[in-house]
């Protein structure tokens, strides 16, 4: 049997995308995302259990784990507002079938991101301490800051790519080829952690190497699934930095900068509140980020399931496909957080003991935990808002509900139960301001829901609108 062309399977991808029954359709593009996630989820975990039972002086190991992610978030940063911004204007195209601009934007979108995280790397290497100070590192901290942070700063322009092209894959439709990449990387990620950290004796200097080795070759695997099948290969010949395309990767990918950004910044709030506390707290709120990170990815997969059907059918101009898909995806990953909730709240001491903490930092983390339960079920809904208005084009909307969890609504939320209710109000601080994003969520959501009704109504009868763009 003859092997399709990549027009041939442009075609197949396209009617699937536009004519398949939404729900088997949503799921189909879910699976590999959530794989995906989940094992970036389970490895970034993985460094922290492993780090955990590295014995004498764990607490600050972990903390310093901690101390550390906001700068990983950094990185996350550059390449979600790279990989959304060039991915979802990709998928629009792919709907539009205008194959040479998604073409142009895949190589703007990975070697843009690829020089600002190699410029930002540098800046970090020749300034290590004064980076760590500002990320929350003091005193005993700080030797294990030093350690992790030695060999992820220069992986991060590979973290950084890794993350564009696994976008990319996703909002083309090739979710499945981007599970690879990141599924090999996670993984042997895990077994360098523990051949690095206890069979080589390295402690959270193995812990560094070993993530800085997987990130490096999880980027080569993700650039070769580009050039499967139908995918899009950067290339430097269609590598384009004009303000035009720069325009549309700021359009789709600011609600990305907003809340990646945010999460750095969420985090470095809350290292320097907790530190007040002592170790104990600051390895409490760490465990506590990694185990919430792996329930919510779950949800978040669903929505990188919902991203290019979405963007396809908005390309297609077909909008009540679009309707369909957001009820969909908000109903699927509802459920999924209810159980997690469940879960969370049922075996909180279980799960913390998997970390070895000591009865301080176990105590913090249970806490922490149980009253984030009672704000999940309700993310799903704000987390599917944010990516309709995202890859609508409504930017402005969506950077606005991706800022609210985790700088707009948690900055003002921490200062104050802080300074209210000390340790226990910090430990609030999150669900409160979850709680604030959904009281806005609800109110964007029933709006562009509308306008989508109008203008699907609109073409039946023979016009041609589409909501505007921001």
């Amino acid at each position: 049997m003859p092997q399709k062309t990549a027009e041939e399977l442009r075609d197949e991808k396209h009617r699937l995308m536009t004519r398949g029954r939404m729900e088997p359709l949503i799921v189909r593009m879910a699976v590999p995302s959530v794989v995906s996630i989940l094992i970036a989820s389970l490895y970034n975990l993985a460094d922290t259990w492993f780090i955990s039972h590295i014995g004498g002086g764990s607490t600050e190991a972990v903390a310093a784990v901690g101390v550390v992610f906001p700068f990983q978030a950094i990185a996350q940063t550059i390449g979600f507002f790279f990989g959304h911004g060039s991915g979802n204007f990709i998928s629009r195209a792919l709907g539009g079938r205008d194959q040479s601009r998604a073409a142009e934007m895949a190589s703007t979108g990975v070697f843009s991101a690829f020089a600002l995280a190699a410029v930002v790397s540098l800046l970090c290497m020749a300034f290590p301490e004064e980076v760590l100070r500002l990320l929350g590192a003091r005193g005993d901290i700080m030797p294990a800051a030093r350690a992790y942070f030695r060999f992820v700063t220069p992986a991060m322009p590979f973290f950084t790519a890794q993350l564009v092209l696994n976008n990319q894959l996703r909002l083309q439709g090739n979710a499945h080829r981007g599970m690879v990449g990141m599924a090999g990387g996670g993984l042997l990620n895990i077994g360098l952690d523990a051949l690095l950290i206890f069979g080589l004796g390295m402690g959270v200097t193995g812990a560094s190497l070993a993530t800085a080795i997987s990130q490096v070759l999880g980027c080569a695997v993700l650039f070769a699934m580009t050039r499967v099948g139908d995918g899009i290969p950067p290339r430097l010949k269609n590598f384009r930095p004009t303000p035009a395309n720069y325009r549309e990767i700021l359009a789709g990918g600011l609600p990305s900068l907003t809340r990646q950004g945010l999460n750095a910044a969420a985090a470095i709030i809350l290292n320097r509140y907790a530190v007040a506390y002592g170790a104990e707290a600051v390895a409490g709120i760490s465990i506590v980020s990694r185990v919430i990170h792996v329930i919510v990815s779950v949800t978040i997969g669903i929505g990188q399931g919902f991203q290019p059907v979405c963007g396809f059918n908005f390309g297609a101009r077909l909008f009540s496909r679009v309707r369909e898909a957001f009820g969909v995806a908000v109903r699927l990953g509802t459920i999924v957080l209810c159980i997690g909730g469940l879960l969370l709240t049922t075996c909180a001491p279980g799960i913390v003991s998997l970390f070895g903490a000591s009865a301080e930092t176990a105590r913090i983390a249970e806490a922490a935990l149980r009253c984030y339960a009672t704000s999940l079920p309700f993310l799903t809904f704000v987390i599917m808002t944010e990516m309709i208005h995202q890859n609508t084009r409504q930017t402005l909307r969506a950077s606005i509900l991706s800022s609210l969890r985790q700088g707009l609504a948690l900055a003002p939320s921490v200062a104050v139960l802080d300074a209210a209710f000390g340790l226990g109000g910090l430990i609030w601080a999150q669900p409160a301001a979850n709680a604030v994003a959904l009281a806005v969520a609800g109110p964007l959501a029933l709006s562009l829901l509308g306008k989508l009704r109008d203008a699907s109504g609109q073409k039946n009868s023979g016009a041609d609108e589409c909501p505007a763009a921001e």
